[in-house]
């Protein structure tokens, strides 16, 4: 009820490097957090109840017998204060900073769930996952925290309540399409009127 939502997309055309786009999306939330009528503000790939992206995995040390047996989990791209926007705090380990960049070491934090169904001993934090992709070209990432379980499946799926899931920072992705996450002070209308302009 108090975060006004909104989404942007990029054209290749006008943004045409990942180096750019990434640039963009860094600077709108830093605009954005900046302004005095924003207590906080934010970017994901996807909105809690819309859905997330699903991705297969590797933990690193774990051996799998063929493609098929690699874990499904779901997966979401979103930036520093995603959480503090929306009221959740920590379980363990930290939150991505603007540190947490292209340039920088590849970190994922990952839900309770996750942890549950991965490492039942209780201890997530310093291991490594590999997204698995067709062109396995993505880098092993560190898990830096441990966050709880928000619904990562679109509202009219009844059958995972909390699934499984990680993040990424946007900082070390590559999207055109993100949702933008404000929470006042101000009004709903006020936010929504600088949303517009900064974008």
């Amino acid at each position: 009820e108090d975060i006004l939502t909104a989404r942007v997309g990029l054209f290749e055309a006008d943004f045409p490097e990942p180096e750019a786009r990434r640039r963009f999306f860094a600077n709108l939330q830093a605009r954005l957090q900046d302004r005095p009528e924003t207590a906080s503000a934010a970017l994901v790939s996807a909105l809690p109840g819309l859905g997330s992206q699903r991705s297969r995995i590797v933990i690193r040390g774990v051996k799998y017998v063929d493609d098929r047996s690699y874990p499904e989990v779901g997966l979401q791209m979103i930036s520093p204060r995603f959480f503090e926007t929306f009221g959740v705090g920590m379980v363990a380990g930290r939150d991505f900073t603007m540190r947490d960049d292209w340039a920088s070491a590849p970190v994922a934090i990952v839900n309770q769930s996750f942890v549950r169904r991965f490492f039942p001993e209780g201890d997530a934090i310093g291991k490594q996952i590999l997204q698995r992709t067709q062109d396995n070209e993505e880098p092993w990432r560190t898990i830096i925290g441990v966050v709880p379980d928000l619904y990562m499946e679109g509202l009219t799926n009844r059958t995972q309540r909390h699934p499984s899931g990680f993040y990424i920072p946007v900082a070390q992705s590559d999207v055109r399409f993100l949702s933008i996450t404000v929470r006042g002070p101000a009004p709903h209308e006020t936010l929504a009127s600088i949303v517009r302009d900064e974008v």
